[in-house]
């Protein structure tokens, strides 16, 4: 499940057997079908929600290769990180690396998934790193179309701490309207800095300590799925009824993949 982002079609079948499991338990003379008297999707919403808190297998599938991709991308596993690196992106960031040619399932998974940890992550800027290659402002992948060209009075910067005054973390505004346009200079200007000189940190921008764990990759993507359960009929649950689950449930503690 963390090394293969498996099609849906084959982790479809792989619900439908937990679900039959669920419903019918072991049968050895006379099996039946199953009845289910709830739906699966009520059962996979979270117990707060009134469910049991079943997980999505395609969701967790999914939450486990971008945890991987983040730990690729933050290098937490240098073994591995280095091994893709000289194979795949050698002349490049994991970014900036691209989809093309033989490769493994491993990395075309983590390919199929970067995207989406993009879009859910951002820098805290401390050390300031490559300005080129890393998300560390909303631009940053097109930001050669907003440089001033040709630039004359300064050399390019290298690093994002080339945009900073001297021995501070302030922003050099000068140095900026000399080098970007005004579009990359209100982007640029509106990021702050943790003055210190360690390495910035990828942080995921959902979490409230910026922790990019699996649960919270799950949360996120399970997030547009929350179902509002009927107050009426037979999917309806009893607001009483729900708080008697919840306060069974309050003491247990969760399962998940870390």
């Amino acid at each position: 499940m963390s090394t293969i982002l498996f099609s849906k079609s084959f982790l479809h079948k792989i619900t439908t057997i937990i679900r039959n499991f669920w419903w019918t338990g072991i049968q050895e003379d006379n099996p039946t079908n199953p009845i289910p008297f709830r739906s699966w999707d009520d059962i996979c919403q979270s117990k707060d929600n009134g469910g049991l808190g079943i997980r999505d297998h395609e969701v967790v599938n999914k939450s486990l290769i971008i945890q991987a991709a983040y730990n690729i991308a933050t290098e937490k596993s240098p073994i591995l990180t280095a091994v893709l690196k000289s194979k795949y992106f050698s002349n490049k960031s994991f970014w900036t690396a691209n989809n093309k040619g033989p490769r493994s399932i491993f990395w075309s998974s983590i390919m199929q998934v970067k995207k989406e940890l993009h879009n859910n992550v951002i820098f805290q800027i401390q050390a300031g790193n490559s300005i080129w290659s890393s998300p560390w402002c909303p631009i940053w992948e097109d930001i050669h179309n907003h440089l001033l060209l040709p630039v004359t009075t300064n050399p390019l910067p290298s690093i994002v701490s080339d945009l900073w005054l001297p021995h501070s973390h302030n922003w050099d505004n000068n140095l900026l309207m000399q080098t970007f346009d005004n579009t990359a200079v209100n982007e640029i200007t509106k990021l702050h800095s943790v003055p210190n000189n360690n390495q910035d940190i990828l942080r995921w921008k959902l979490a409230n300590n910026g922790s990019c764990t699996t649960k919270a990759i799950y949360n996120h993507l399970t997030s547009n799925q929350i179902i509002n359960l009927p107050s009426q009929g037979s999917r309806s649950i009893s607001s009483h009824t729900n708080q008697i689950l919840k306060k069974s449930l309050e003491n247990e503690k969760p399962h998940f993949y870390h």
